[in-house]
């Protein structure tokens, strides 16, 4: 019976990261066509949207949903990988049965503040599709015209930046991660004496 259990295990992974797959490749397509070439080359995702609304209401709010709330776990998922990290000091990391409750606190605030700005990402990429909402209206037209930091969002920066941590941590991933997994292979390698 557990080794039922352990196949399921594996295939569900195999299902949710071929889902995740997707969905990354969708949000960095939609990135590239809607935010950062101006005019929009395609409205891609928002008229994606639009088409499920027409279909039956919730279906387009439901995807549009799934696909923020896979922004904000992504988000989460790299707080709690890389802590809060300053050059080669971690400050309050999260570790598996080791964590304090300081520690914890400062991390569940420090995934507050990236949900006001995961918020933000989305009003401003799916901005054909929640137009005329209150979301719109504060992330869209408010801070956009805030003095000092309109220029931030007028020359789309934060995108930028965006596109440039995926992919330092993409290769970050394939040159770290590769060389850990084959670590963790030798010292599970019989030995041959």
């Amino acid at each position: 019976m557990f080794w039922a259990m352990t196949v399921f295990v594996y295939i569900g992974k195999l299902i949710f990261g071929i889902i995740g797959l997707g969905i990354s490749v969708a949000w960095i397509v939609h990135i590239i066509i809607y935010m950062l070439i101006q005019p929009p080359a395609s409205a891609f995702l928002n008229s994606f949207f639009i088409m499920l609304d027409r279909w039956w209401g919730l279906l387009g709010t439901g995807a549009f949903s799934v696909f923020c709330f896979y922004l904000f776990l992504a988000v989460m998922s790299g707080e709690m990988y890389l802590g809060l990290n300053i050059l080669l000091l971690s400050i309050h990391p999260m570790r598996w049965n080791a964590t304090l409750m300081s520690s914890f606190l400062f991390n569940v605030a420090l995934i507050l503040c990236c949900a006001t700005s995961a918020i933000q990402f989305c009003a401003k990429a799916f901005a054909a599709y929640a137009q005329e909402t209150a979301v719109q209206e504060i992330f869209g037209h408010t801070l956009e015209n805030l003095q000092g930091i309109r220029y931030l969002y007028v020359f789309n920066l934060f995108q930028y930046i965006f596109i440039v941590m995926f992919a330092v941590t993409f290769i970050y991933f394939l040159a770290v991660e590769r060389k850990r997994l084959k670590r963790k292979g030798k010292k599970r390698a019989p030995s041959s004496t």
